[in-house]
């Protein structure tokens, strides 16, 4: 089957968080929206039959998880990222955020550090600040126009209070898919430590030419001593279902959050997310496949666009969104956003992302083409380039 990326679909008025909140989030509600990471495409016509059949039904009662929505997402693992798991190492929840709190909760006391590696995605240290435990930053490094790891300050930043490290794994902005030497010099760092690694892998879909490396297939040891937490969302544009899996190979982690979950009532899935997770990982693969390829030319039309301009930008290895750096423009934060908003496009602020989001504004390209020219040329306005 072909699938059409190029269809302009209509969202306002769909309760949409990208659409609906322009007026309240840019003061405008006529701006082009490229900043809450979903997909302006529908979703794959598999996914939609199966939803379909499930609302046709009529009967949208209490629900359990079968054998095969696990089986699903284990063979999707294997496939996809030779990662072997067993059905009892994996969690349904209500998503990957939700997911993290609840784990902040679970594993770590007040006053307990948890690194991030900014800029990063910005629930990450939202949620450690909402729970009264303290965020220790470790910068990424710019080098070469990418960013690496900086291990040498995560080493100086490490106390006895450092408890959880969360990795970004694709980061979230900066679309790092970290290699398996960063990964393995890391894991020595935690190993060495005793730190639990939360590793978010919600992006570990949208790679570009790179093979995605599950933290928790590096060894046994990081199989032990982390939680991973991923969805289809991102990947299959169903973040509205509200369906996650989290996943640890560690029997006392597995059995604290099943508790957690049983104990708070917090085990009840939705139909119809339980319903695309499984059709998802079933029947999603060549619609994912026939995405990336449109991503891929999306990102090498944001490269052509931005030549000859004082803006920079490097293509992800992973995500659908794009890190853009204004500042050979030398304008403030501030005034990059209330420029870009006048010229009618709404991004993500760096800033947002964290110290080291200075300058940079987070584009999402998965959208029709034609969308994608639009914002492009909105932004070149918005600095007359």
């Amino acid at each position: 089957m072909s699938y059409s990326f190029d269809t302009i679909i209509t969202r306002e008025n769909t309760h949409c968080y990208k659409y609906d909140l322009r007026e309240t989030v840019f003061g405008n509600a006529n701006v082009l929206p490229m900043w809450v990471a979903d997909m302006d495409f529908k979703i794959a016509d598999e996914i939609i039959e199966d939803i379909t059949t499930a609302v046709n039904h009529g009967i949208y009662g209490y629900t359990f998880h079968y054998d095969s929505v696990f089986d699903s997402f284990i063979r999707w693992q294997q496939k996809r990222h030779s990662w072997s798991i067993k059905k009892e190492d994996v969690l349904l929840f209500h998503g990957v955020v939700p997911s993290l709190n609840m784990i902040i909760q679970l594993f770590t006391n007040p006053g307990d550090e948890i690194i991030v590696q900014n800029p990063v995605y910005f629930p990450f240290f939202q949620s450690i600040e909402q729970h009264s435990r303290v965020v220790v930053w470790n910068e990424l490094k710019k080098q070469e126009g990418t960013y690496t790891m900086n291990l040498e300050s995560l080493k100086k930043s490490i106390s006895n209070k450092t408890k959880m490290l969360f990795l970004c794994h694709p980061h979230n902005p900066v679309g790092r898919a970290w290699n398996k030497n960063e990964l393995e010099e890391l894991l020595a760092i935690c190993k060495q430590h005793n730190i639990l690694v939360i590793s978010d892998e919600i992006h570990a879909d949208i790679m570009f030419g790179k093979k995605h490396i599950p933290w928790a297939s590096l060894s046994e040891y990081a199989a032990q001593n982390s939680i991973t937490l991923t969805a289809p969302s991102k990947t299959f544009n169903i973040a509205g279902l509200n369906i996650s899996a989290i996943i640890t190979q560690n029997t006392l982690l597995n059995t604290t959050i099943k508790n957690y979950i049983k104990q708070n009532h917090l085990h009840g899935i939705n139909l119809l997310g339980l319903t695309a997770f499984e059709s998802a990982y079933t029947k999603g693969e060549t619609w994912l496949e026939e995405l990336l390829q449109y991503l891929t030319h999306n990102i090498e039309y944001i490269q052509d666009s931005l030549q000859n301009t004082p803006l920079t930008f490097t293509p992800p290895e992973a995500t659908y969104l794009a890190w853009i750096n204004f500042s050979a423009l030398q304008y403030s934060d501030a005034e990059i956003r209330n420029r870009l908003i006048e010229a009618g496009i709404g991004l993500n602020d760096g800033v947002s992302f964290g110290k080291g989001g200075e300058g940079y504004m987070r584009l999402n390209f998965a959208c029709p083409l034609s969308t994608l020219k639009e914002g492009i040329q909105r932004i070149k306005k918005s600095f007359s380039l």
